[in-house]
């Protein structure tokens, strides 16, 4: 038996739940009985300030989120959420020692940035 070739990079498909990101923002909420029961609206993605998402380990470039097409969702009681997706490589080791009984597992770095500005 011999044994499977890896690439050192393997494409990894994030799903939504996975990717997603959410805040409260206070000065959002209001009463969805004064707005005719409203309690979801759908912002204009190129009116809400997002962070640029990045992840540390990858193979590729690092800003994994550069289209900038996912919708983002806010609620009557302020919540944003945001579910930005995409496909991109990741650089993790494998353990093929107990091939072809291996368990694998991959971390994936995480973060965003946030620019401030002092006007």
């Amino acid at each position: 038996m011999s044994q499977p070739r890896f690439r050192n990079a393997d494409t990894i498909r994030p799903n939504g739940s996975s990717s997603r990101t959410g805040s409260r923002v206070l000065i959002l909420q209001w009463n969805p009985a004064d707005y005719g029961n409203t309690t979801i609206l759908y912002p204009d993605r190129l009116r809400v300030w997002k962070p640029r998402t990045m992840i540390a380990n990858t193979a590729g470039k690092r800003d994994i989120f550069e289209d900038d097409h996912h919708p983002l969702l806010l609620n009557s009681s302020g919540y944003m959420s945001w579910a930005p997706g995409g496909i991109f490589p990741a650089s993790c080791k494998f353990n093929m020692r107990k091939f072809p009984f291996d368990e694998q597992s991959c971390s994936l770095d995480v973060s965003s940035i946030g620019v401030c500005y002092k006007i």
